[in-house]
């Protein structure tokens, strides 16, 4: 059983909250860590799936996410 993934997203005094796919919990993850060209064929490994990383890079940056975010593991 695959544990889900969300994005929370704070917009002035707004909260949303966004389901998000493994590959994009692991993209972001990995943005926040500065390893993400080093690890994205273990983001493939570790999901199965091949995925369009400037696909990701546009989602992110038109909905501001990649601005200032952080990350956390599920506990």
């Amino acid at each position: 059983n695959q544990p889900e993934s969300i994005l929370i997203e704070r917009v002035s005094k707004r909260v949303n909250i966004h389901k998000i796919s493994q590959e994009e919990f692991l993209f972001l993850k990995n943005i926040s860590k500065n390893t993400l060209f080093e690890t994205y064929q273990k983001i493939v490994k570790i999901t199965g799936k091949e995925f369009e990383i400037g696909a990701l890079f546009n989602k992110f940056i038109i909905n501001g996410i990649i601005i200032n975010f952080k990350t956390k593991e599920p506990s």
